[in-house]
């Protein structure tokens, strides 16, 4: 995988697209208790009163809970926070974005649920949540889908990706604000130097509990071991499991370095997510204020790509000054092994799918 330091990531705006059923499709998150949830007069704080005449789209308080699952420093939570700030500015006030960062609110999945039934308003979700009730997004999360993060950026604005969006709309309530690169996935290992599927026979490699993380790396050919993440950097160094997967930033995030010695350069999941907002408050907006915030959310969401990648960049050589070696695996041997698993979830997706994402390059 080419360094790259600039990318054009162009954002996706989905006008009046919405998403398909709320839910998870083997999301790895924890419990949040009922703690967590919005209380019914939080949810109810941008209803009017009985009786009481509405406030007049120029002078009422538009009250908008953002919650979301990452962490504060991370270029999406600073990208977040950012877009509540201009929000609240350029509105004059008339909106008021409060931010609920690292699952204050629940985790990903129960934050989906939250918004789809109103009482959050915004979010940021990836695609495996979508998928979880919309299968053909789910193609997003397959592994060599896309080849890199210039495929992605061109695959978000095909008519394509168009047409995967308009089959999930339903009554769920979900609006797809736009959509961000959010990192590549590569493979880190104790003691093997993984070139090619062959040398991944055998190994025991660390999962999230997610249902297509689980059928790539089951295909490369190692034996993918599910366990959490808080717990990896333990199972890692007691030789529970022998490597693990995941985007360079979260690799260093979790000082992995220390107790890994490759990062083989497998770049298995080019990976996107999204920005959303929940469609029947969107609606509920002044016109001008519903295009004060597409417009802000996209030109936020350009910056938080391009953030992502120089991250990646940035941190790689964290890893190297720690004594990681990168190895430059044989991708198209391993693109070659997914041919079985695009067979069978095709018939989820939708025959041909597969194709046509290739086509967008």
């Amino acid at each position: 995988m080419r360094k790259r330091t600039r990318v054009g990531i162009t954002l996706l705006m989905v006008s009046g697209l919405i998403l398909g059923g709320c839910g998870n499709r083997g999301q790895e998150q924890p419990d949040q208790g009922a703690e967590n949830q919005i209380t019914e007069s939080q949810a109810l704080e941008n209803q009017p009163e009985e009786g009481k005449q509405p406030e007049t789209g120029e002078d009422k308080v538009y009250k908008v809970i953002f919650a979301h699952h990452q962490t504060t420093d991370s270029p999406i939570g600073m990208g977040i926070d950012r877009l509540a700030a201009t929000l609240n500015e350029k509105s004059n006030g008339r909106l008021e974005v409060q931010v609920y960062p690292a699952e204050q609110l629940g985790n990903e999945s129960s934050v989906y649920e939250q918004l789809c039934q109103g009482s959050v308003q915004m979010s940021t979700f990836g695609f495996g949540i979508i998928g979880s009730q919309s299968p053909t997004a789910l193609a997003m999360e397959m592994g060599y889908m896309f080849e890199d993060s210039d495929h992605l950026q061109k695959f978000l604005v095909s008519d394509v990706f168009s047409g995967m969006v308009e089959d999930t709309i339903s009554s769920s309530g979900v609006h797809i604000l736009g959509a961000y690169y959010n990192g590549t996935r590569h493979l880190t290992t104790t003691h093997a130097r993984v070139e090619g599927p062959e040398d991944m026979k055998g190994l025991k490699i660390r999962v999230p509990n997610s249902e297509m993380i689980l059928a790539t790396l089951g295909a490369m050919g190692c034996n993918p071991t599910v366990m959490a993440f808080s717990e990896t950097y333990m199972g890692l160094q007691n030789g529970t499991v022998e490597g693990q997967e995941n985007p360079v930033p979260s690799i260093v995030s979790m000082n992995f370095q220390e107790v890994q010695k490759y990062l083989c350069k497998t770049a298995h999941m080019i990976q996107a997510a999204s920005i959303c907002i929940n469609e029947e408050f969107l609606k509920s907006l002044p016109e001008d204020l519903q295009k004060l915030m597409v417009e802000e959310t996209q030109a936020e969401l350009q910056a938080v790509s391009q953030d992502v990648l120089q991250k990646e960049v940035d941190q790689e050589k964290i890893l190297t000054d720690a004594g990681m070696e990168i190895v430059e695996t044989d991708k198209e041997a391993f693109q070659a092994c997914m041919t079985d698993v695009i067979a069978e979830y095709e018939k989820v997706w939708g025959e041909g799918l597969y194709d046509r994402i290739q086509a967008t390059k």
